[in-house]
């Protein structure tokens, strides 16, 4: 079973984050801010994915993300934000984030870059970012 940890208030839509990548094959842990995912990072539990839901410019997400990556670089860490600014996704780039998603995410977009941070079929240092009409840019770092 994979463990998903999900970070962002309910206003970013984590509950609806939670449900589309809840299953029988994943165990979704969803919490509300930075300090509670740090808790559960910090108890030790192996996590497959961390899943950072955020509004605005995302700059506490970022600090996390930092964080994470610095402990535990191999877990893949997905953002969806409302903020599609390209400061905010080359930060989130030079930081080591899996995939950057601007919401709207369609449900389908969503489960597809689940399974593919699972399966890791993405070559390492190679990271994707997904507009919200669709158009997926890759870049190799």
């Amino acid at each position: 079973m994979k463990t998903i940890l999900v970070v962002g208030s309910t206003s970013d839509n984590s509950g609806e984050i939670s449900e589309i990548v809840t299953g029988p094959e994943h165990m979704v842990i969803a919490v509300e801010d930075e300090n509670a995912a740090l808790s559960v990072f910090h108890e030790g539990m192996p996590l497959d994915i961390i899943i950072l839901a955020c509004r605005a410019d995302g700059q506490e997400r970022l600090d996390l993300l930092r964080s994470v990556k610095r402990s535990t670089p191999s877990v893949p860490v997905i953002m969806v934000t409302e903020c599609g600014s390209i400061e905010a996704y080359l930060k989130a780039l030079s930081l080591g984030v899996f995939e950057y998603l601007i919401k709207p995410v369609a449900l389908k977009e969503l489960r597809r870059v689940v399974d593919k941070a699972l399966t890791k079929d993405i070559p390492a240092g190679c990271y994707q970012h997904i507009h919200a009409s669709g158009i997926v840019v890759e870049h190799t770092a």
